[in-house]
C-alpha cells in the first residue's frame, strides 16, 4: 500500500483512478456493453472545480464521449465511471469541509458577540 505524501500534499488524479481500476479489474471479469447507446446519468454532477478540466457526467457517459475517451485518451468506460465517482467523493469532502467551516464561523461569531456583551457590561 502506498503512503500519502507528507504535509497533506495531493497525488495525481490518474493515480487514484488507476489504483481503484486495477483492483476492480483483478476482482471481476468485466465486459463492456451498450457501446452505441448513451447512458442516461441521473446522479449528481461534480463540483464546479472539476469543470475547469472535465465534462459533466451526463456528457461523459454519452456513447460519443466514451468512444472519444477510448480512442484519444486511452480510458475505457470503467475508468471514466471511477473518475466520476472519485470526483463526486472530492466534492462531497469539500462540502463537508465548508459545512464544518461555516459551523466554526458561526461559533466564532457567537463567541465574539458574547465577549462584546461581557465587555460592555464591565464599562
Amino acid at each position: 500500500m502506498k503512503e500519502w505524501p507528507k504535509d497533506n500534499k495531493t497525488v495525481s488524479f490518474t493515480e487514484l483512478v488507476d489504483s481503484v481500476t486495477s483492483a476492480i479489474r483483478f476482482c471481476y471479469f468485466l465486459r463492456r456493453r451498450n457501446r452505441s447507446k448513451d447512458f442516461d446519468y441521473q446522479g449528481y454532477t461534480q463540483g464546479e472545480n472539476e469543470f475547469a478540466c472535465c465534462l459533466d457526467p451526463k456528457t461523459l457517459f454519452t456513447a460519443e464521449s466514451l468512444e472519444y475517451d477510448k480512442k484519444h485518451q486511452g480510458r475505457d468506460a470503467l475508468e471514466v465511471a471511477i473518475a466520476v465517482a472519485i470526483q463526486l467523493g472530492m466534492e462531497q469532502g469539500r462540502r463537508m469541509e465548508r459545512q464544518k467551516r461555516n459551523e466554526q464561523l458561526d461559533q466564532l461569531v457567537m463567541s465574539m458577540d458574547l465577549t462584546k456583551n461581557i465587555l460592555k457590561g464591565l464599562k
